[in-house]
């Protein structure tokens, strides 16, 4: 069986516009990769942060080295080397001789302009700190990175927080300049400090899963819908977008579509593929699996658009779906096959889909 997860990175991927949207986390620029960025997949956008365990932990280690010194802020050294390591693994493909047994093979290059902002922060800060007094330098770095950070919010806010208003974004800026302004003013910085781990703590509580639930996988009107026509106990689902599958997958329904972590169920893979033609395409774990409804189409196609993704091509009055017990159909656009019925419609990810009950073929 293949594991597409055993796939790794070269470094390089990214271009030279993003990086510098990364130097402000969030501010992107108008760059066709850094535009897409935004909505793309947040859990491959959030492998970029594993690997800042490496620098955290070498940074930690340098300082706990000086004998007698309780820990402190990094050396500027090792923060400027962190910040260039990341920068060249963006921009430039390494010899495979500097790729063996290193960590970063892990994170393509371009999710690197995830965290490449709090990297440089690092020696930002710690050469401010070796000043006696605050400069104006300081001031004016952080005056001018709430106003583009502020200005961006602005911008983008309609797109993802459509009910949060402009002036609750602007004090949210208004009050981290305050506070970051604060951290370099010695006498304040104890208050400052306690002030943004205050924020920090109740920021999160306020996100996370774990104390909010889970959000639109259980409590929207589609998955609603979904709960009140497909019970735990009906037949299979079959869908056409990997994106509905967690939902259902939350709600309790039982899919046919969806992820095969572990490798295949042979058994159900040979009712598509009897004579076994397409095992080198379906013998694979970690995948996503979908169907594309092709209503004149007789017999099924099982292909791979990329490693980690199954399509079967199949016509929804295909008997085999009945032996899979195939009960109920998702699909992203409409379906006249003559075979199902449309039981209901809904919105997810600001797409329209239509649910169909299968009739026994």
């Amino acid at each position: 069986t293949e594991y597409p997860g055993s796939r790794r990175d070269t470094g390089g991927t990214a271009g030279l516009p993003s990086m510098w949207s990364g130097i402000f986390d969030g501010l992107h620029s108008t760059d066709r990769w850094s535009t897409s960025l935004i909505r793309s997949n947040l859990s491959e956008v959030a492998m970029g942060w594993t690997i800042l365990i490496v620098p955290a932990f070498a940074l930690v280690l340098s300082t706990m080295m000086r004998k007698g010194v309780r820990p402190g802020r990094p050396p500027m050294a090792w923060s400027t080397a962190v910040v260039a390591v990341l920068l060249l693994w963006s921009q430039f493909e390494w010899p495979k001789i500097l790729t063996a047994a290193n960590p970063l093979v892990l994170v393509p290059g371009e999710r690197v302009t995830q965290i490449v902002g709090l990297a440089v922060v690092v020696p930002f800060v710690a050469l401010l700190a070796t000043r006696p007094r605050v400069p104006r330098l300081a001031v004016g770095s952080v005056a001018i990175a709430c106003v583009l950070l502020g200005a961006r919010a602005a911008d983008r806010h309609r797109d993802f927080f459509p009910e949060t208003s402009s002036g609750a974004l602007v004090a949210i800026v208004l009050v981290a300049g305050t506070l970051t302004s604060l951290v370099l003013a010695e006498s304040r910085r104890g208050l400052a400090l306690t002030s943004m781990a205050a924020l920090a703590v109740a920021s999160s509580a306020m996100v996370n899963p774990v104390v909010r639930g889970i959000g639109d996988l259980t409590d929207s009107s589609s998955a609603r819908t979904v709960r009140s026509l497909i019970a735990s106990g009906d037949g299979r689902v079959a869908t056409d977008d990997y994106t509905i599958d967690s939902m259902l997958q939350v709600n309790g329904v039982r899919q046919i579509s969806g992820q095969q972590y572990w490798g295949p169920n042979e058994q159900m893979w040979n009712v598509l593929d009897p004579e076994g033609s397409a095992r080198a395409v379906w013998n694979r774990g970690t995948s996503y699996i979908n169907f594309i409804w092709e209503v004149d189409r007789q017999e099924p196609l099982i292909d791979a658009p990329q490693e980690d993704r199954l399509e079967i091509k199949i016509s929804p009055c295909d008997p085999r779906l009945t032996i899979l017990d195939v009960q109920w159909i998702i699909s992203s656009r409409p379906i006249h096959s003559g075979c199902e019925v449309e039981m209901a419609r809904f919105v997810w990810r600001d797409m329209p889909r239509w649910i169909y009950e299968r009739a026994p073929t």
